[in-house]
């Protein structure tokens, strides 16, 4: 039973929460309505900090993509065109899909999924300095696909939203535009989509996905453990 004077408002001392250890007695065991007052959750502190990482993400996506926006009409046709602007629109709007669903784990695991992705875009990149087909360098893997296909995985993945199939193939459509430009090789393109999905296959959980973890608590002289389950 918790201690009339336990107060969840403040630090309690082991003495406060558990008074019959330090009197010699025996120690009670802990109850779930003690461990959530000893650990309380910092809901709002949370949400702040998952709104700034949002931010962050939204402004590293523009940052990031923003080399692409100055040319995105300059091509040599508009499906060139077309790949230039879904590349950035399809993360974006799965970015937007999770402030909408005021998801912000989601943002999270967003931003994660495509900074792996991006990351090892880049050092592909700059390892293997491949020789494009209009003779620029750095054309493996595709750019342009890897961050359509993360938008497209992300809202699969996270919400295995019913339109996916859409969303596919929309990222497979830059991917095209990207070799009958000549800007990419097939297998750039093949490379920048396995990027994009597997960075969601190892980073994104399925939104209410069912999830077990077991909270230990030790009262002095035992150890015990609690079975919790989150949604």
């Amino acid at each position: 039973m918790r201690p009339e004077n336990f107060d969840c408002t403040k630090t309690n001392s082991f003495s406060e929460i558990f008074p019959s250890q330090s009197s010699g007695g025996p120690c009670p065991r802990p109850t779930l309505a003690d461990s959530a007052c000893i650990a309380p959750d910092p809901q709002p502190a949370k949400a702040g900090l998952r709104r700034g990482a949002l931010f962050c993400f939204l402004l590293f996506t523009l940052l990031i993509s923003g080399q692409n926006l100055s040319f995105a009409w300059s091509g040599k046709n508009a499906f060139e065109s077309y790949g230039d602007i879904t590349q950035i629109a399809l993360p974006a709007g799965a970015a937007l899909w999770t402030v909408h669903k005021k998801d912000y784990k989601g943002a999270l695991q967003l931003g994660e999924a495509f900074a792996l992705a991006q990351g090892t875009t880049l050092l592909l990149k700059n390892t293997i300095k491949e020789e494009r087909p209009d003779g620029g360098d750095q054309s493996f893997p595709s750019g342009h696909t890897m961050a359509a296909f993360t938008g497209a995985a992300f809202l699969d993945e996270r919400y295995d939203i019913k339109t996916k199939h859409w969303f596919y193939g929309a990222a497979g459509l830059v991917g095209v535009s990207r070799v009958t430009s000549d800007r990419h090789w097939t297998h750039d393109v093949l490379a920048g989509a396995l990027i994009g999905i597997l960075s969601n296959k190892l980073l994104v959980k399925p939104l209410g996905k069912e999830k077990l973890a077991l909270v230990p608590f030790w009262d002095g002289k035992n150890f015990y453990a609690q079975l919790s389950i989150g949604f």
